[in-house]
């Protein structure tokens, strides 16, 4: 063969595996392209799953409890005085674990702080089915009042923090609505073991199902990305945000955690107490919520969008911390409203009564209309740089220039936490 046609003939035989190849890698392009979505959507699927199973157990060990003391009263000759404290033994110990709950969720991370809420919810669960006698039940109840409090603090940051900011506010919220559904269950156990010897010890047990059900979702879903990088465990970090990421540019959204965390490294729990970071601010956002939350009861809207605005609020870093100092205000709340409700109706009356827990409504209304910011859509670190310069005193100060007209200089806004123009 002359040289020139062996050269053609190679040449010709390159172009046509560079042509296969192309062919290879289109193909590759057109299968993966579909896989992304399909796994982000299960992870979607997932972290529903895990809220409901959390929020589930919530509401389950907090109601079951009301048609257990029938049962248990006769088994353990209680008391009025022992009847109360079993009931409040659970909130003794949410209220006493709800500060160090999100030491724990910051120390060790949110995938395995809820990993050990599953398991005290299990145990909490055989050592109540099996309780011998009143002293191990109030040890058992204490225990779940742990496992509450450990699971509002870590699947709330957990959550916000793994899914997309389109579906953050929806995934958060299927929390209460698992809460709710915990209830709901509750009341049925009572009723379907009310006549049974011994039912008690079967209530108590089926809650031992959702905790099995949290650990293994748990299972197969990914630490959260930002408290990966807060370990400088950067190539994990950037693992998980590939698999949740669809048309997200991985690169800039895990510089842009990177730069963040950064910024918020220097703060510590005593920050939330400061004007650092604004973070004394953000603090009082939070207890407000957690305040007319309890005095206003309306579980169907102001229950989770206030877990959710907790969730965001908070740099990554001290945010476990801030939720956990949240979370024990509102059991305080809790408390100071069960001490005084019965009081307050016996002494002034029903509709006086309500007439001040509607007002006080209203005042929260009106705080979260003029004064909470809106974070939709925000991914956590723009929401976090943007409250760094977010003030009430400025937001009430705009408010009054837009009432009176007096200036058309651009002034703060919180509308998108940037900045609106006045006219006059």
């Amino acid at each position: 063969m002359h040289p020139d046609d062996q050269t053609e003939t190679l040449l010709r035989g390159r172009v046509e595996i560079e042509e296969e190849r192309a062919k290879i890698d289109e193909f590759e392009i057109v299968t993966e392209l579909p896989h992304s979505p399909k796994r982000k959507t299960c992870i979607v699927i997932l972290v529903t799953m895990l809220t409901l199973s959390g929020g589930i157990l919530f509401g389950y060990d907090m109601g079951i409890i009301s048609g257990v003391l029938l049962q248990l009263e006769d088994h353990f000759r209680m008391d009025c005085f022992m009847s109360e404290f079993a009931v409040s033994a659970l909130l003794i110990g949410a209220a006493c674990f709800s500060l160090f709950g999100g030491c724990v969720v910051d120390a060790i991370g949110r995938k395995a702080a809820i990993l050990i809420d599953a398991v005290m919810f299990m145990i909490g669960a055989v050592v109540l089915s099996s309780a011998p006698s009143y002293e191990v039940l109030i040890f058992g109840r204490f225990m779940l009042g742990i496992g509450v409090t450990l699971a509002v603090v870590s699947e709330t940051v957990y959550v916000a923090e793994i899914s997309p900011p389109d579906q953050r506010g929806r995934l958060v919220s299927f929390h209460e609505f698992g809460i709710t559904l915990g209830f709901l269950l509750a009341f049925m156990a009572n009723r379907a073991f009310i006549s049974v010897d011994d039912g008690w010890r079967w209530m108590f047990g089926l809650a031992a199902f959702p905790a099995a059900i949290l650990a293994i979702v748990l299972y197969f879903l990914p630490a959260s990305p930002r408290y990966l990088l807060l370990k400088n465990r950067d190539r994990e970090a950037r693992k998980v945000l590939e698999s949740l990421s669809v048309s997200r540019n991985v690169d800039e959204e895990l510089n842009s955690m990177k730069g963040a965390l950064a910024e918020e490294m220097t703060l510590s729990f005593l920050s939330l107490f400061r004007s650092e970071d604004n973070l004394r601010t953000r603090l009082l956002l939070g207890v407000a919520l957690v305040f007319f939350q309890q005095f206003s009861a309306y579980s169907v809207s102001f229950g989770p969008v206030t877990w959710l605005v907790l969730s965001e609020i908070f740099p990554s870093n001290i945010k476990g911390r801030a939720v956990s100092l949240c979370t024990m205000l509102n059991w305080l709340f809790n408390l100071l409203i069960s001490l005084t409700f019965l009081q307050v109706l016996d002494r002034l009356g029903v509709s006086i009564t309500f007439s001040i827990y509607s007002f006080i409504t209203f005042l929260g209304f009106c705080f979260i209309a003029l004064f909470l910011p809106e974070t939709k859509n925000e991914p956590l670190e723009v929401i976090s740089r943007q409250l760094r310069h977010w003030s009430m005193r400025g937001r009430l100060r705009l408010i009054m220039k837009k009432i009176c007209c007096w200036s058309s200089r651009e002034i703060p806004s919180v509308s998108g936490m940037g900045y609106s123009r006045i006219e006059k």
